[in-house]
């Protein structure tokens, strides 16, 4: 993609959502509550930033992005809002490879992010430099699809889904990584996990899920497409 500010849309797996935009929905509360409302939840997605934290073009960077979101969507930080990555942070200008991808951490820290998917480049520093991002970062990174070959656990820096409350509103947010990232990432610096199907791993994990009590599920992540 390369540049913040981009319509793009492409279909996940449980909504829709709009890269670089934002998905407004209204959610009926469940039907065993005692006064049955509309709650309003607007998610602010964006995928494939790839450090362009300054943009390609003048006017085409996050600080352009995040002033539309204030201006056109009405965000403010206490108000229904979500802000999701479906991941690939880095790995682009010099500003966040040379610095792997620490910068970009700072700008989605500063914007707010919720949580964000594990990329295919998220593994470009080696996992001593996802383990560092990881730390700094004030969101979790999400995979229910990465296993350690050596005993089939998630890896430290990942965590399968989570549940954030907006607007009395349920959310279950579950992470997917491309199962490409084998050969789309550096073979060696993946060679220690497996990536396993996303309808296997969605069946694994959303029992849990649905055990958290979710008003609504969505799957966020970033897909590769073999030509």
């Amino acid at each position: 993609m390369g540049i913040f500010l981009n319509h793009k849309i492409r279909r996940r797996v449980v909504i829709f959502a709009i890269g670089m935009a934002a998905v407004s929905c209204q959610i009926a509360e469940r039907a065993n509550d005692r006064s049955p409302s509309v709650r309003e939840l607007t998610i602010l997605y964006t995928h494939d930033e790839h450090g362009w934290m300054e943009g390609v073009e003048a006017g085409r960077g996050a600080a352009e992005m995040f002033g539309l979101w204030k201006a056109r969507e009405g965000y403010s930080s206490d108000g229904p809002y979500l802000i999701l990555s479906g991941g690939d942070m880095w790995t682009g200008p010099a500003i966040s490879t040379w610095f792997g991808g620490e910068s970009m951490v700072e700008i989605m820290n500063a914007m707010g992010y919720n949580a964000a998917a594990l990329g295919n480049h998220e593994f470009d520093f080696k996992t001593e430099g996802l383990l560092s991002r990881r730390a700094e970062s004030a969101f979790p990174y999400l995979s229910a699809n990465i296993r350690l070959k050596e005993n089939g656990e998630p890896p430290e820096f990942v965590t399968p889904y989570i549940i954030e409350v907006v607007n009395d509103l349920r959310v279950g947010i579950i992470g997917l990584t491309t199962t490409s990232t084998p050969y789309s990432a550096f073979p060696d610096y993946v060679a220690p996990y497996d990536f396993i199907d996303y309808h296997q791993a969605l069946a694994d994990i959303l029992p849990a899920v649905n055990a958290d009590s979710p008003d609504v599920i969505i799957v966020i992540s970033t897909f590769a497409v073999r030509s």
